[in-house]
This record gives C-alpha cells, sequence and structure tokens, in this order.
C-alpha cells in the first residue's frame, strides 16, 4: 500500500461512518491532508494542491484527481511553467544565486556610469508641445534668461550697494570659463554717464542746480588741484558763511574732508568721495541692487552647476563678510535647480536607507522564522541593482519623479518576496522538505503573482502615451522592475530557499497560531466588527465621491522645492520685492506698428499691470531732461589743469591760509550751527594734522592726494552731464539691448501681472487672458499653467486607461466576472478615500506624487488578487483570513507603507508630498483590502460547482 493509501486508510479507520471524504485547499487545519488530521503528517508525502481532492467511496481506490475544470488550462500551464523553472533554479540554485549576482554587479557598474539625475521640471513635460516650442523659441534667441543666476545685494548706504553689484559683476565677468553673460543693472560705464536721465525730470532739475551751485568749486580746484587749490577754494567760501548763505549741504562736505585728514594723521588713507558734495546722491536711492549671471552648465557632470556656483558663493562671502552693511543672497532657476538636485538625492538616499531598514524590521518581524529574511533581502538588494542597470539602458536620465524609483522597488519588490516566502513557510508547515516546498509554493503563488506582475506593470505604463514624460519614464522603469521582481521570485528566492537551514517545527508553531483553540471575545464578535467596518469605509468613500470635482493638481515647481534652502528663501524674498517681473510673461513679436497695437491691447487687460519693451528702458521726457543739463556745459572748465610743484614750505603756507579760512568758519555767528560744528570739527583736524606730522613733506604729499584724487571723477561726472545726448535704442546699455531684441531682429514684450500669481486661480486668469490676445506668450506662468494642464489630463487618461487595462487582463485571467468586480472593489474604494483625503487635508496632486496613482491602481488590485484568488482555490465561504494570505497582504503592506512613507521625512516638499500621500494610499487599501475585500467575498462570492 503506497502512502497516499495509507493516509486514506487511517483517515477511515479514524471516521468508520464516513463514506465519503472531500479534500480542498490547504486552508487551515480543517482543510489539511487527512494524515495531517491525525496528526501524522510525516506519513503523507502527497501535496495537496488547491483545486486537487483525494476522494474515496467504500472500499474503493483513492485517487488523485484532475484539477476541476474551472482552472484555466492557461493558468494550468503558466503554473507547470513556473514550475520547471522553480525547480531547475532549486536543483541548481548555486548557479542561480551566483549568475543573479553576477548580473547585480554589472548592472550596478552599468548604472554607476551611465545613470544621471536632472531635476529641470521643464524635462518633464513634452517637448513637442506648442507651449513648450514657444518657450524653447524664447530661449533660443534669449539664452541669458534660462538657467540663470539672480544675485541679490541689499545694502545700508545705496553707493554701498551699487558699488558692490559692480563689483560683483566685474569679478564673475572675469571668469569666462564659467560665465557667458554678466548684467548689473545701474552699473557700468553706461549708467555712469546715462543714469542721471533716468530720474524724474525735478530731481534732475534739483541735480543740474546742485552742479551749478559748485561750479565755484569745480572752477577752482580744476585750475589748481592741490592744497593751493583748496586753500583759494576756502578762502573764496568763508565770506559766503559768514554772512549766513552756505547751503546746508556745506556741513556734510566740511565733515569728510575733516575725516579724510583724521585718517592721514593716523597714518592711513581713505580718499576723499567728491562725488558726494556733502550728501548722498540723488541719483543713488536704491538700498537693492540685482547682477543677472548666465553660468556654463556642464551637463556631463553629475551637478552641472557645481563649478559656477561655487564661484558665486566664494564671491558672495568676500561682501557677506565685510562688514560694509552688506548682505548677498543667491536665487535663479540654476541655483534652485541645483539645490533641489541635493535636496533630492540626499532626501533620496535617506528614504532609501530608511525604507530599507524599515522593510528589514517588518519582515523579521513578520516572518515566522529569521533565516526567512535572507531570500527577502536578497531579491530587494540584487533586484534593484538589475532595476538600476534597466534604468540606466531604458531612460539614461532620471527625473525629479523617477529618482524615486530606488524606494518604488523596494516597496514593491519586497511584496513579491514576502507571497513567496509565506506560502513556502506554508508547505514547510505541512511536512515538506525544502527544496519541495520552495517548487511547490511557486507553483501555487505563481498565477496571482503572474497576473500582479501585469497588472502593475500597466498600471505604470498607462503614464506611457501621455506628454507627462517624467512620470513615463518612472513608469517604464517601475515596470521593469516588477518583471524583475516576479523573474526574481520565482527563480533566485526559490533557490536561497531550497538551501536555508532550519527545521518546520517553529514554522509549524507559527502557522498554527492562525487557528486559535479557544474563543475570545473578538473572535466570537470578529464577523460583526468586520461588518460594521465595512460599513463605515463605504459610507466614507460613497461621501468623498463628492468630494472628486475638488481634487486638484498643484504644477508651481516652486511649491516643491525645500523652504529652507538659501536659494528658495532668497527667491521669496525676490516675490515680495519683485512679484510682477519674477511671474512675467514673454511674447516674441516683429516691431512696428503690430507690435504697438499688441502692447496696447495687452495694457487694457484687467489682468495686465504693465508691458515692457526695449522702448521701455529708455528714459522718459529726455528733452526737458537734457535741456537742464546741457545748461551746464558753458559753466564749466574742459579740462584739469595739472598740479602746481610747491615747495614744502609753501605747502605749509597753504595749510595755513586754510586753516585760517576755516577758523573763520567756525567764529562765523551767522553760520548754521551745523556748519560751525563742521568747521571747528575741520579746524581741529588740520591742527592735528600739523602738529603730528610736524610738516613732514612726504605726510603733506599724502595728505594732497586723500583729498584730490577723487576729484577728477567728479569733474568727468559734471562734464558728462553737461555733454549729454539723447538715448536710443542704438546706443542703450548692451545688457538691455541682448535681454530685448533677439538674433533674429524680433522684440521681447514683458507682460506684468497683477494680482497673486502664487494664487493657481489668478496665475491661470492672467495665462488665459493674454494667451487670447497673443498665442505665442510663453514664460515662466505659462510654463506653470501649461504642465499642470498636462499632467492633470495625464493623471486623468492615464486613470482611466490602467482601470480598463487592469480591468481586461484581470477577467482574462480570471475569466469570471464576479471576481473581477470583487477585485476592483477595494481599489474603487481606496481610490475614492484618497481623493477625500486630498481635499479635506490640503494635499493636493503636483508633479512629484502623481506616482501615487499608479501606485495605487497596482498595490490595490495586487491585494485583491491575491485574496480573491486565495478564496476561489479554496473555496467561497472559507474563512481566507485563517491562511497566510492575509498576512502575507499585510506585510506587503506595511512594508511598502514603511518604504514609501519614510519620503515623508525628506526637506524636499516634492518628495515629502510624495512620501505622504503614499503612505495614506496603502494604508487606506490595506484597511480596503484586509477589512471589506473579506466581507464582500463573504457576501457575493459564489461556490464554484465541484
Amino acid at each position: 500500500m503506497d502512502l497516499s493509501r495509507k493516509c486514506v486508510f487511517l483517515h477511515l479507520v479514524r471516521n468508520k461512518a464516513a463514506r465519503h471524504v472531500t479534500v480542498s485547499g490547504p486552508i487551515g487545519y480543517q482543510n489539511r491532508c487527512p494524515s495531517a488530521l491525525l496528526g501524522l503528517s510525516a506519513l503523507c508525502t502527497q501535496e495537496c494542491s488547491p483545486g486537487e481532492m483525494v476522494k474515496t467511496t467504500g472500499n474503493s481506490k483513492p485517487h488523485m484527481e484532475a484539477a476541476p475544470k474551472t482552472q484555466k488550462t492557461s493558468e494550468v500551464r503558466f503554473q507547470r511553467l513556473t514550475r520547471s523553472i522553480a525547480q531547475w533554479c532549486v536543483n541548481h540554485a548555486t548557479t542561480t544565486i551566483i549568475l543573479f549576482i553576477a548580473v547585480a554587479l554589472l548592472s550596478a557598474a552599468l548604472a554607476a556610469t551611465r545613470l544621471k539625475i536632472d531635476t529641470n521640471p521643464a524635462l518633464m513635460i513634452n517637448g513637442e508641445l506648442p507651449f513648450r516650442q514657444n518657450y524653447q523659441d524664447l530661449i533660443k534667441q534669449f539664452p541669458a534668461l534660462d538657467n540663470g543666476f539672480v544675485v541679490i545685494i541689499d545694502a545700508e548706504v545705496p553707493a554701498g550697494g551699487r558699488d558692490a553689484a559692480g563689483e560683483i559683476a566685474r569679478q564673475l565677468a572675469r571668469r569666462t570659463d564659467l560665465f557667458s553673460d554678466v548684467f548689473a543693472p545701474g552699473t557700468g560705464p553706461y549708467f555712469d554717464k546715462y543714469g542721471v536721465l533716468y530720474l524724474e525730470e525735478a530731481v534732475v532739475r534739483q541735480v543740474a542746480d546742485d552742479v551749478k551751485g559748485a561750479t565755484p568749486l569745480i572752477n577752482t580746484i580744476s585750475l589748481q588741484p592741490d592744497l593751493a587749490g583748496l586753500a583759494d577754494l576756502f578762502q573764496q567760501m568763508a565770506p559766503v558763511v559768514e554772512i549766513g548763505q552756505a547751503p546746508p549741504e556745506l556741513s556734510g562736505f566740511l565733515d569728510k574732508i575733516a575725516e579724510t585728514i583724521q585718517f592721514e594723521t593716523r597714518g592711513q588713507s581713505q580718499p576723499l568721495n567728491w562725488i558726494a558734495l556733502g550728501q548722498e546722491p540723488s541719483s543713488l536711492t536704491e538700498t537693492r541692487w540685482y547682477v543677472l549671471v548666465k553660468p556654463i552648465l556642464d551637463f556631463s557632470a553629475l551637478e552641472p552647476a557645481a563649478r559656477p556656483l561655487s564661484e558665486v558663493r566664494r564671491v558672495m562671502a568676500e561682501f557677506n563678510d565685510s562688514g560694509a552693511g552688506i548682505k548677498v543672497q543667491l536665487t535663479g532657476e540654476a541655483a534652485l535647480n541645483a539645490e533641489e538636485f541635493d535636496a533630492v538625492t540626499e532626501g533620496a538616499a535617506i528614504a532609501g536607507g530608511l525604507s530599507l531598514a524599515l522593510v528589514t524590521l517588518t519582515v523579521v518581524i513578520g516572518l515566522p522564522s529569521l533565516v526567512l529574511v535572507v531570500p527577502a533581502l536578497a531579491l530587494i538588494l540584487l533586484g534593484f541593482l538589475i532595476n538600476a542597470g534597466f534604468a540606466a539602458l531604458a531612460v539614461g536620465t532620471l527625473n525629479m519623479i523617477s529618482v524615486a524609483f530606488a524606494v518604488l522597488f523596494i516597496g514593491l519588490g519586497i511584496d513579491y518576496s514576502v507571497h513567496v516566502i509565506l506560502r513556502f513557510a506554508e508547505e514547510r508547515a505541512r511536512g515538506a522538505n525544502g527544496k519541495n516546498a520552495a517548487v511547490a509554493a511557486i507553483s501555487r503563488i505563481s498565477p496571482p503573482l503572474g497576473l500582479c506582475t501585469l497588472t502593475t506593470s500597466l498600471a505604470f505604463l498607462a503614464f506611457t502615451p501621455t506628454d507627462f514624460v517624467g512620470m513615463a519614464q518612472l513608469g517604464i522603469i517601475a515596470a521593469g522592475g516588477i518583471v524583475i521582481a516576479f523573474i526574481s521570485s520565482i527563480t533566485v528566492v526559490p533557490a536561497i530557499l531550497s538551501v536555508l537551514p532550519g527545521s518546520e517545527t517553529r514554522i509549524t508553531r507559527a502557522f498554527s497560531k492562525l487557528t486559535p483553540q479557544h474563543e475570545g471575545w473578538l473572535r466570537a464578535h470578529r464577523s460583526t466588527i468586520r461588518k460594521g467596518a465595512t460599513l463605515v469605509l463605504i459610507f466614507f468613500g460613497i461621501a468623498s465621491v463628492w468630494l472628486i470635482p475638488q481634487v486638484r493638481f498643484d504644477g508651481d515647481p516652486i511649491n516643491l522645492k525645500n523652504p529652507a534652502a538659501p536659494s528658495m528663501k532668497a527667491f521669496n524674498d525676490l516675490v515680495v520685492h519683485q512679484p510682477a517681473r519674477t511671474f512675467a510673461v514673454q511674447i516674441l513679436i516683429q516691431p512696428g506698428v503690430p507690435m504697438h497695437r499688441l502692447v496696447e491691447e495687452l495694457k487694457v487687460l484687467p489682468q495686465v499691470l504693465d508691458v515692457e519693451t526695449l522702448d521701455s528702458m529708455l528714459p522718459a521726457d529726455q528733452e526737458p531732461k537734457l535741456a537742464h543739463l546741457n545748461a551746464l556745459a558753458d559753466l564749466m572748465p574742459t579740462q584739469i589743469e595739472p598740479a602746481t610743484g610747491f615747495t614744502p614750505q609753501e605747502q605749509v603756507d597753504h595749510l595755513t591760509l586754510w586753516r585760517a579760512a576755516v577758523t573763520a568758519m567756525a567764529n562765523a555767528d551767522s553760520a548754521t550751527e551745523d556748519i560751525r560744528s563742521s568747521a571747528v570739527r575741520l579746524k581741529q583736524a588740520l591742527e592735528e594734522f600739523l602738529a603730528a606730522s610736524d610738516s613732514s613733506p612726504d605726510a603733506i604729499a599724502a595728505l594732497q592726494m586723500s583729498l584730490v584724487q577723487g576729484f577728477p571723477r567728479l569733474f568727468e561726472a559734471a562734464r558728462q552731464m553737461a555733454d549729454l545726448d539723447r538715448v536710443t535704442v542704438d546706443n542703450i546699455d548692451a545688457g538691455f539691448r541682448q535681454r530685448y531684441i533677439a538674433q533674429d531682429g524680433r522684440w521681447r514684450l514683458e507682460v506684468l501681472p497683477k494680482g497673486d500669481m502664487q494664487d493657481p486661480a489668478q496665475l491661470d486668469e492672467f495665462v488665459t487672458a493674454v494667451l487670447e490676445v497673443a498665442p505665442q506668450a510663453t514664460g515662466a506662468p505659462v510654463e506653470i499653467a501649461g504642465a499642470a494642464n498636462v499632467v492633470s489630463f495625464s493623471m486623468i487618461k492615464a486613470s482611466v486607461m490602467s482601470l480598463i487595462l487592469v480591468l481586461f487582463a484581470t477577467f482574462v485571467v480570471l475569466r469570471r466576472l464576479d471576481d473581477v468586480l470583487l477585485a476592483l472593489a477595494p481599489l474603487l474604494l481606496a481610490g475614492a478615500l484618497l481623493a477625500g483625503y486630498t481635499v479635506i487635508f490640503n494635499s493636493p496632486f503636483n508633479f512629484a506624487n502623481v506616482i501615487v496613482l499608479p501606485l495605487l491602481v497596482g498595490l490595490g488590485i495586487d491585494s485583491a488578487i491575491h485574496y480573491v484568488m486565495r478564496a476561489r482555490a479554496a473555496g467561497a465561504g472559507t474563512d481566507v483570513i485563517r491562511s497566510w494570505t492575509p498576512r502575507a497582504v499585510l506585510i506587503s503592506g506595511v512594508t511598502t507603507m514603511g518604504s514609501f512613507g519614510s519620503l515623508w521625512l525628506s526637506a524636499h516638499r516634492g518628495m515629502a508630498s510624495m512620501g505622504e500621500l503614499l503612505a495614506v494610499a496603502i494604508t487606506i487599501t490595506l484597511l480596503c483590502t484586509l477589512i471589506v475585500l473579506p466581507q464582500l467575498i463573504s457576501w457575493f462570492m459564489k461556490p464554484i460547482k465541484q
């Protein structure tokens, strides 16, 4: 008598009244094979697989019947194929393991040498779309507008800010190997000459009057640019001060001269600022200055902006550390992208390490034996390396979304290993040895795993036909990763399982805990609790359907960046000071009548604040301003005469005459208190200098140099104002020309918005209004609105497509409409609940977290497929909760949630939002699968007629 007959014979002896025994499926002890019911599992080596039954009637001989007709031929063939593969891998375990390690190492080398990361949000949208083509046309004509730095200089003193901006621009412009264009508006030779014309007419008239009042000074010093000229100048000013006719600005001028002399007395040098003339120049009232920099990016490097960014920061540090009341900040697209790259890579590295740790901890706790953790981690580590190599071949460059493939693979790859390992444990609990258990586990689990691979891959690939390139790339990588995980689960995992040490004792004990002998309150009321929880979740799901129209997509990439990053702080500061220019729309058009007509049409729009062109950069009301300034030409000399050489004694005499004139000023009763006080200070400074220098010729020569060396700058500025000509588009600063006139002759119009462009509704209204007038418009607002429309449409399109594909694939495999609907029910319910969550907790979808859609479809359907197929194999009405399938679903869900939830800790808001929605989506999916689905199965699954 063979062993299978012994099993049946012993069972019949134990149950004499039984004339007919049927065993169907290994679900709990009540469905185990007869020998196991007698505690004689050691005598039974016959596998009792789902769909097989041991049948005997009376004294007839027992025999193994074929699988029921409900099991499809395709499924049987697939089982045979996977079983054969697993059997070969088990028989050649060492070869299989070595082969996988070799492939993983080769893939790692490929990824290290060929896989790059680019966080540029523009790369995530199809470049062939019209609004993307318009932007590319703009950048082609004005390359300085793309991927640049914006250096922001804030100064306590306006003149100090301008000087700092000019110096920063000069230092950066010298590095032609790092920067292709540097422009500091308001600085440089052009603004030194024509800057006065950009002031209001009243201010220009005041400047002209000030220069006119200073013509005696200018004439005197230009004839004698030395101490003799200064002595003569003060001798001329003394009578004016004595009669109380001196201008109030004279006090500041006297103080500045006194300060210069005091520095020379101490052996230091501080040249006199003649431009100031006792007060800050009226043309310098702005304390904030900008430097626009176009870095040369090296896209062959891991960090394209690393070298230019390092140089800018070095120059910035010189001014921030100088203690001169200068604060320098850095922002701009290139700086934002560089710091975002740091945040993304750092967040991905932290999340990857943390997710691996959480996954390891979960499987250690959840698996019945510690040794079973080895194949689980092997699949993750080896599979991840292979997936990275696949990514290098498939896409080559990762974007802000596809960089999450590492965490994605860890979260999904563990699902495959957990299901295989727990099914292996179930087989071991029946007494099968390691090799047979490994092969049997693959045979049992491969149909649902194969279907899950198909459905999840289709869900990810659903984004491929859309214009959302960023998600399409992740879909390709993730779909490849899913296939890699499945192949690994039926090859290297059983190979490792077959050679692991350990007995089935602990596994059997863990398995037995699934069927507790003592009925507690929770177990007695489990059905009632489950029904109540199911009804509650369904109620909230129906309520969430009404919130779906309020689900929104945040298309502004700025909202994804780390708010604590220096460039983001500077950007937010820039938005406060320059809100309209930060969100301006750009239009390219041929100059002439059509351009002027378009400008007028745009200006009347209620959403438009102003429209700027190159003409807007020309000074306004030039004729009256030039009339005021050109009148100075006849009052001033044409050149500065050379200084006269005097003997040391003559120089001392000049200082003595100067001191006498200042003394007269200090004693003038008609002078203002400020002027008398400043004159006293200057008198004391001269006396201290004469006493300290002891009339040293070298000291007197140094003092003369400090006092007069800045005069030519004043003379030059005054002479320039007197000789100014009209500013036109032909002689305007080159920095303006190259930013407003394209290489092909078209002009750039800058449309400034009215309102808060950080409000999506106002931004859309502004963009829509401008596009109706100028369909070729582009720029940041158009890019933001266009990308948001593309991604939101892609979300809807991909979601519908993935549901259709998953529904079709599930129906083809399951062939029963009720099974398909049961598998889809948790997915649809979880989707509705997630939509409600995004609305209630104000967590909109964005470029980063849209990954939750294919993942929700994949995970939602995967867990349900395992559950439904196990319930169908065991027979309707059987409590699948008492099998290890729910534990596998739970462990898979918890590991995936821990893996993706780790992204929530990232400083990068995009990755954090990704982690948030993924963790919430997986939690909701688990609740729907482990609570709602079992109840739906008990309500609606019909028994299969055997």
